[in-house]
Order: C-alpha cells, then sequence, then structure tokens
C-alpha cells in the first residue's frame, strides 16, 4: 500500500488538459493516473511552459512527503 495521498503534476499543455477537445482536466492523464491510484490531483502544468521553468517550478513548490511529484 502507498503512503502517498496526493499527485502533483506538472509540465504543459498535456498535463494541464488544454489539448483535449473539451479541455477537461479531469481527463488529461496526470489526472486519471489519480483517479486510479484514488489520490488527490493537484495539476500545477501552464500551457506553453518551458522546460526550464517547469524545473523551477519544481524547484521551488512545497510538497509533503505524502506527495508524489510528476
Amino acid at each position: 500500500m502507498s503512503n502517498y495521498k496526493r499527485l502533483v503534476a506538472y509540465g504543459s499543455s498535456p498535463i494541464d488538459g488544454t489539448e483535449l477537445p473539451n479541455k477537461d482536466r479531469n481527463l488529461a492523464f496526470p489526472s486519471r493516473i489519480a483517479q486510479a491510484l484514488n489520490l488527490e490531483y493537484d495539476c500545477r502544468g501552464k500551457p506553453l511552459t518551458s522546460n526550464t521553468k517547469i524545473t523551477r517550478m519544481i524547484l521551488s513548490g512545497s510538497y509533503t512527503d505524502q506527495d508524489f511529484v510528476f
């Protein structure tokens, strides 16, 4: 059994769900993973974000031991 309670996902449009036809974040693949694992989902994806910016966002984020950062 996992000790994780929340999936925190960073990335660009595919993580955010804006590339989906209805722009529904609940259908983005990290959200589906969180649903399948019964975890809370914290989407920190931003459309048109560079890898450098994503890295800075991850490193400056605040997390607990029960967060799985993706």
